[in-house]
């Protein structure tokens, strides 16, 4: 009895083999996939180069004097409160120093916003640059920003410092 419950198997096998070939694509590189030297399709048209645009460039320039107005404004800032926070950052938690401290540093933390805002516009700025239809020549704006996130990170290091009770 077990062999004949095998047989059945075996003829279904056979039949597969005997069947003719199906219609399988071949494995042959298809016309999109050869190079473009074998094929016939013409190379894609070269990009046109990104074209400056004076206007973003000024805004830009704008920008980086913005900031730089915004960083002196914010050294004076830095100034005034000095005396607060030397005496202040040492002293008891809740005393009159220590608050003065406190409202020191938040003076100091708000006088970093003319750098932060022109930073946040010309990162706009580059992100319309580089959505926009017709390649715009973005280097110039990069090399604002570069500026823009220097005085950046110089008045968080310094914010860094003033809180740690260190720099005045």
């Amino acid at each position: 009895m077990r062999h004949t419950s095998s047989i059945p198997l075996f003829l279904f096998l056979m039949l597969g083999a005997c069947a003719e070939p199906s219609g399988y694509p071949s494995l042959e590189p298809r016309p999109i996939e050869r190079s473009a030297a074998e094929s016939d399709v013409p190379a894609a048209p070269a990009a046109a180069p990104a074209a400056a645009d004076p206007a973003r460039a000024a805004h830009a320039a704008a920008l980086v004097e913005q900031a730089a107005r915004g960083d002196a404004a914010f050294a004076k800032v830095v100034a005034q409160s000095c005396k607060a926070l030397t005496g202040g950052l040492r002293a008891a938690e809740g005393s009159e120093a220590w608050i003065a401290a406190q409202q020191a540093l938040s003076a100091i933390d708000a006088a970093r916003a003319p750098v932060q805002a022109a930073a946040a516009e010309l990162d706009q700025l580059l992100i319309d640059g580089s959505n926009a239809a017709a390649a715009i020549d973005t280097s110039g704006l990069a090399a604002a920003g570069a500026q823009i996130d220097a005085l950046d990170a110089a008045e968080q290091a310094r914010v860094a410092a003033l809180s740690a009770g260190k720099g005045c």
